[in-house]
Formats: C-alpha cells, sequence, structure tokens
C-alpha cells in the first residue's frame, strides 16, 4: 500500500512556528475590537475600557524574561504549545466574564501566555532555517500581522454574528485544539528541536562593540514596539471615527479594513526578508525606518483613502524592519543564551504595550483626537535612526544546525 509522503520535522516545526507567531498576536490584538463592543454593552468609555488591557500588555513584556529563560532549559517546542493551550484557556474563560472587575484578570493571564512566543518563537525559528534565515523570519513574521488583521476580522464578525463572547470563545477553542495537536507531534519526535552554539562571540567584532551594538538593538527595538503597539491599539477606534461615512458604523466593517492593512503588510515582511538575505542587515534597518516615520507624520492629519495608505505603510515599514533586526541582535549575543537575552529584548519592546495604553488614553482623555499621538510616535522614530547608525559593523556567520527531536521509544 502507497505512503503518502509526510513533512519533515523541521518543516512541522515551521508552520507550528508560523501558525503560533498568528496566534499570538491575534490574542494580543482582539480585545481592541471587542472593546468597540463593550463600549455599549458595558456603557463604559473608550479611554477607560482599553486600560483593561494594561496588565496584559505590561505581562507580556514582563514574563518574557522568564519564559525565555525556560526555553533555554526546556524544550522551545513544547513552550510554543503551552502558549497554544494558555491563551486559549484563558480567552475561553474571558468570553463568560460579566464585568471589568473580573475580566481584567482573565486578560493578565492571557497576557503571561502570549508572553512565550517571541523570546522562544524567534530564536527557534532563525536556527531551523541557518542559511536563509532572512525570508524564515519573513515568512513567519508574515504570519504574525496575518493575526492581527484575523483578529479585527474576526472578532469584528463575531460580534456583529452573534456577541462579543462569541469573540473570546472560538478563538480559545481554536488554539486548545492547535495545542493539543502540537503536543501529541512533539511526543511523536515530528517537530525538530534546534541545538545551541557555545560561541560567545557571535559577531565577529569585539565584546565592546557587541555590547554597544546589543544595546543600540535593545533602544531601536523599544522605539519600534512602541510604535507597533500604539498604532495597532488606536487603529480600529481611529477608523471607526475618521472613516465613519466610509464603514457606515459597521463595527466589522472596522475589522475588515484592519485586516487587509495587516494582511497585505506582510509585503513588508517579505522585502525585509530579502534585503536582510542579500544585503547589509544595517542598511535594510534604515531603509525600513527611513519610510517608517514620515508615513506617521503623515497619519497625523490624514482621512478617508489617505489615512488607510498612511496606517499600511506604517505597518509594512514597521514589520519589514523586524528580520534585520533580530538578525542583527542575534549577532550581537552569544546563542547558546539566546532565550533569556531575547526574552530580555522582548521585556523592553513589548514592555512598551503598557506604556503605549496609557499613552493613547492621556493623548484622547486631552486632545479627543488622534493627531498628536502620530507627531509625538514619529518625532521618537528620530531617536531609533540615530541609533541604527551607531551600530557597530557584524558578520553573516550562520547559526547553528537543527537537529530532529528523536521520537520516544515504543
Amino acid at each position: 500500500m502507497m505512503r503518502l509522503p509526510t513533512a519533515s520535522p523541521q518543516r512541522n516545526a515551521l508552520v507550528f512556528a508560523a501558525i503560533a507567531h498568528g496566534a499570538m498576536h491575534l490574542f494580543a490584538a482582539y480585545f481592541f475590537t471587542i472593546v468597540l463592543a463593550l463600549e455599549r454593552v458595558w456603557e463604559m468609555p473608550y479611554p477607560d475600557l482599553i486600560e483593561l488591557w494594561t496588565p496584559a500588555a505590561l505581562l507580556i513584556g514582563l514574563a518574557a524574561l522568564p519564559m525565555g529563560w525556560i526555553a533555554d532549559r526546556w524544550t522551545r517546542g513544547g513552550m510554543i504549545a503551552v502558549s497554544f493551550i494558555g491563551m486559549g484557556a484563558a480567552s475561553m474563560v474571558a468570553g463568560f466574564m460579566d464585568g471589568p472587575g473580573s475580566i481584567v484578570l482573565v486578560l493578565a493571564a492571557i497576557g503571561i501566555f502570549a508572553a512565550i512566543y517571541h523570546p522562544v518563537g524567534i530564536p527557534w525559528v532563525m536556527r531551523l532555517a541557518p542559511h536563509n534565515p532572512g525570508k524564515a523570519l519573513a515568512i513567519n513574521g508574515l504570519f504574525g500581522g496575518m493575526g492581527v488583521g484575523v483578529a479585527a476580522l474576526t472578532a469584528g464578525g463575531l460580534i456583529d454574528l452573534i456577541s462579543w463572547r462569541a469573540a473570546f470563545i472560538v478563538p480559545g477553542a481554536v488554539s486548545l485544539l492547535v495545542g493539543a495537536v502540537m503536543f501529541a507531534m512533539l511526543g511523536r519526535g515530528r517537530i525538530a528541536e534546534p541545538g545551541n552554539n557555545s560561541s560567545e562571540d557571535a559577531s565577529g567584532t569585539s565584546r565592546g562593540g557587541m555590547l554597544r551594538g546589543a544595546l543600540l538593538i535593545l533602544g531601536t527595538g523599544f522605539v519600534g514596539g512602541l510604535v507597533y503597539q500604539s498604532t495597532q491599539a488606536v487603529a480600529p477606534k481611529m477608523f471607526e471615527v475618521r472613516l465613519e461615512e466610509f464603514l457606515g458604523g459597521s463595527t466589522a466593517g472596522v475589522g475588515a479594513v484592519v485586516f487587509a492593512i495587516y494582511i497585505l503588510a506582510g509585503i513588508g515582511q517579505l522585502v525585509g526578508g530579502w534585503a536582510a538575505d542579500r544585503f547589509s542587515w544595517k542598511r535594510a534597518y534604515l531603509l525600513a525606518w527611513c519610510i517608517h516615520m514620515p508615513m506617521l507624520w503623515f497619519a497625523a492629519s490624514a482621512g478617508g483613502p489617505f489615512l488607510i495608505f498612511a496606517v499600511f505603510m506604517i505597518t509594512v515599514a514597521g514589520t519589514g524592519a523586524i528580520p534585520a533586526e533580530a538578525l542583527l541582535f542575534a549577532r550581537y549575543t552569544p546563542e547558546r543564551h539566546h532565550g533569556l537575552i531575547f526574552g530580555f529584548r522582548y521585556v523592553l519592546a513589548l514592555g512598551s504595550a503598557p506604556l503605549a495604553i496609557q499613552f493613547i488614553a492621556y493623548v484622547l482623555e486631552r486632545t479627543g483626537e488622534f493627531a498628536w499621538i502620530y507627531w509625538m510616535l514619529g518625532t521618537a522614530g528620530c531617536l531609533a535612526l540615530v541609533g541604527i547608525l551607531a551600530l557597530p559593523p557584524v558578520s553573516r556567520r550562520t547559526l547553528s544546525p537543527v537537529a530532529a527531536t528523536p521520537a520516544p521509544a515504543e
């Protein structure tokens, strides 16, 4: 009897890494669409409601450090499976909450499990594809952008068709199922697990240069995280206000616009990954930020189709910078501690999320509009440009090879 070919453990790992990236961003973004329904159901103002996500946003950053440390000592695949199950279970519980006092705790639990992906998944992907890491990171990042878009589309659609509770419960159930399948495949050795390189010098430059490069990437990553988290959080509400006539006041319409932007913005990931595999990582990183800054300023006063274009270009530039940024940081740091070190990186980068939430609430409470949010974010981008220009040179050394996790004895 002829047997159908099965995917390699390495390919399976890349597939689950991509799905996990999408899931993480979905669970980190869907509340900003769900909150549009909660404004009406709970009769609370928008600034107060988005602040309910602050503890979750804080934990997505702070919990990244211990999650990365655990991954260095356990398995990266196992940690990713835990994230699927944890996010799914917490999301389903959130769908049964009846007020802000109870839901804020469940949202925080989502944040803890969402914290697993970036410090664990990004180094995992780079080692799964040691010869073309830019391409692998780009495809993986494309799924992350899709997660944001699917979050808005799915949440908006489920709210209009069923209720806001379904917008929590349905994605949660799917995530639980994926996590269970992944655990089963890990147990059968069908998912690859990369090794670690014990070399302390991952960049081919001096220790002082490595330290300076790592610190500068941490700084630019924090600014990038602040921009990404702020624009992601404010986009649904800004589109609802500025595109009211165009969308007819439909929550699903808002979700569809956000979905289209984040899906199409995957072009930035693919171009950024292609450039990272062929050209200077520093040059690719710098170019992305040169697009990022003026588009932030343009979005401050744009409306109609111009606003959609501006937010689209902001997202393209932000996602396009990710492959080069991750590869630069990997080369400035010792590979065998990447879980812990990338965890620290995401404590800063994703730790910008609660700051972004408070920043948005503060500005909207005092101005009632979105212009100053984008003016200030664009100005912060000037600091990122200075940091990129100061980066030391770095070599393009190949990462560690990948070994498949052996199947258990039967």
